[in-house]
């Protein structure tokens, strides 16, 4: 009685129990306690706080009696026993509130959250849990097994699936439940995409995690098909698109577009995987001459052009022009997007074309031709004596030299000749070459072949144009003697088949 109540055995002797706890008589459990006292009723676990300990918390007891009479049936008293339950009691007043607690841990989450048991009933959930499925909101109670609420979900329409893909979905659904192992996502019939991340707990049951990344989704979307059309446009564009970052490590590529195929024989893959790959195919005179042009863009910044040789995976020689333009990272390495192309046909035609020169400046010192000059940004015109002669124009500044020679052009032949210029002009052709008429100083018109060959800055821009003119009047006169001739003869024969 003293580690029970703190008081001495004295104090209860010869006390009933209404007199012990006045202070607790108008409780109803009391009431209900007095009752059974009254009539001689066993009573079973009533709990009640007794005294306080030092630090004012209460004890609690559990107690337990049965009546007892004599052999006359005479009421003598009770029998029973007492039991401190006070750590019990604590310790479920501690539970509740962590579970309080929990509770509210779980209703402010910003995602989904349920809980089930080793059994696989729901526990507790969030009301987070029932928005992502509206149309089970009901069914989303304690108790409910996980199971019974897939099937629930499906059939009120929450997923919009075949039979056999409903089918598949539940098998595979709870498999990923049970298993309770990694992520695994679904959409909804609304469009709304959930993803769902499970864990086994110790006791058997499993606590999930439901987050709404309906707008994760679509931002996906969005950079796939953006990148698509990435593919789609690169794919289109002549020669290597290309992005490589140069750091600690050196140098390597983290894009390659498609046209690495046909430039250098290697898939984007391999590039990425090897940067050393497309070194090792720079022709050994060029691969200095690349090297410090990309060692002095990442130093200054300034974007780098440059020409140069490279080998293909069948052993192919090819010109390729290079360029690209570095940018500064935040780590302090540097980022190029650039383009290569293959330009070994124009480096031919330039080759062939400096071969042509060659060999047309050896023969116009005994041929018919006149050489000329256009320097492009200011307009001048430089004509060789014999060709400012034929148009009368011998007294003309170069400046006026140009003007002058178009107006002595024939009519008809005007606008082809300036649209074979603005091809060459433009890189559409590789060189300039148009046959045309010019008026000469005598009044008459002379066929003439006009070609030349511009010179271009880094950009590609021509500045500068050089070429000849030759006098074809009478290749030209013969052709149409020639051509009379076929046609008389074609009269001719139909004539004769006639009679």
């Amino acid at each position: 009685a003293l580690e029970l109540t703190g008081l001495q055995l004295s104090a209860f002797i010869g006390r009933t129990a209404r007199n012990m706890i006045a202070a607790e008589s108008r409780a109803e459990i009391w009431q209900r306690h007095y009752q059974d006292l009254e009539a001689h009723r066993p009573f079973r676990d009533l709990t009640f706080p007794t005294a306080r300990d030092t630090k004012g918390e209460p004890h609690w007891t559990r107690v337990s009696g049965k009546p007892y009479f004599n052999r006359q049936g005479r009421f003598l008293g009770y029998r029973g026993v007492a039991s401190d339950i006070t750590a019990q009691i604590v310790m479920q007043q501690h539970a509740a509130v962590a579970t309080a607690r929990l509770h509210s841990m779980v209703a402010m989450m910003p995602a989904g959250v349920a809980l089930f048991d080793a059994e696989d009933r729901l526990l507790l959930c969030n009301d987070t849990y029932r928005a992502l499925y509206p149309a089970i909101s009901d069914r989303i109670v304690p108790g409910a097994e996980f199971a019974e609420l897939l099937h629930a979900a499906l059939e009120r329409g929450a997923y919009q699936l075949t039979p056999e893909a409903a089918e598949r979905f539940i098998a595979e659904r709870l498999q990923q439940h049970h298993q309770a192992e990694g992520l695994s996502e679904h959409r909804l019939a609304d469009g709304r995409w959930v993803q769902v991340h499970e864990r086994r707990l110790d006791d058997g049951g499993r606590l999930g995690i439901w987050v709404d990344v309906s707008d994760i989704k679509r931002r996906e979307d969005a950079f796939q098909a953006s990148e698509e059309r990435f593919q789609a446009m690169t794919a289109n564009i002549p020669g290597l698109v290309f992005q490589a970052v140069r750091g600690s490590e050196g140098l390597r590529y983290i894009y390659a577009s498609a046209g690495l195929r046909e430039l250098a024989g290697l898939e984007p893959e391999q590039l990425l995987a090897d940067p050393s790959l497309v070194f090792h195919q720079i022709h050994p005179e060029d691969r200095e001459r690349v090297v410090a042009a990309v060692q002095e863009s990442a130093t200054t910044l300034e974007r780098w052009r440059l020409e140069f040789r490279v080998f293909d995976r069948s052993g192919t020689m090819k010109w390729v022009r290079s360029a690209a333009q570095p940018s500064p990272l935040p780590d302090g390495q540097v980022i190029w997007d650039g383009v290569s192309q293959d330009i070994t046909d124009r480096k031919r035609y330039e080759a062939a074309l400096r071969e042509s020169e060659e060999r047309h400046a050896l023969a116009m010192r005994g041929a018919n031709e006149a050489l000329w000059h256009w320097v492009i940004v200011t307009g001048e015109v430089y004509m060789a004596p014999r060709l400012s002669e034929m148009i009368g124009a011998t007294d003309a500044a170069p400046t006026e030299g140009g003007l002058l020679y178009e107006l002595r052009l024939h009519p008809e032949d005007r606008q082809r000749r300036r649209r074979a210029l603005k091809a060459h002009l433009t890189g559409e052709s590789p060189v300039y070459f148009c046959e045309y008429r010019v008026l000469d100083s005598d009044g008459d018109y002379r066929w003439v072949m006009d070609r030349g060959l511009a010179l271009r800055d880094d950009n590609g821009r021509a500045y500068r144009m050089a070429g000849s003119v030759g006098d074809i009047t009478a290749r030209k006169r013969y052709e149409a003697e020639l051509q009379a001739a076929k046609e008389q003869a074609e009269i001719a024969s139909r004539t004769k088949s006639e009679f």
